[in-house]
């Protein structure tokens, strides 16, 4: 089943259970509850950023100014963030844009 099905089925009572995202915006939108995973069972998709050694070798400062930003994208922050896309059918570019311009990185506060 497509994964955005899965939420429309939730939220109208056609199946109780359903595997979706722990960041999908869509949970908070339709007061959906996640249960815990106390088996551990499904793998740990937290947000981090990914970046090519060669360039991290030339840029070594990146470390350091992606650190705090990917501190900052919880699955709280991030179901915040995806309910605007998938939600309120903002744009992409505007809410990350938005985040960064609230949450500068380290010596590009504007």
């Amino acid at each position: 089943m497509d994964a955005g099905l899965v939420y429309t089925a939730l939220r109208n009572g056609q199946v109780f259970t359903g595997l979706v995202y722990t960041t999908d915006g869509r949970l908070s939108a339709f007061d959906l509850k996640l249960l815990e995973d106390d088996r551990h069972y499904f793998p740990d998709y937290t947000a981090a950023p990914v970046v090519r050694k060669a360039v991290l070798d030339a840029n070594p400062q990146l470390a350091t100014l992606l650190k705090p930003l990917a501190e900052r994208l919880d699955d709280e922050t991030m179901r915040q963030l995806n309910a605007r896309v998938d939600v309120e059918h903002e744009s992409p570019g505007k809410v990350a844009d938005d985040f960064l311009r609230a949450h500068p990185l380290q010596g590009d506060a504007q």
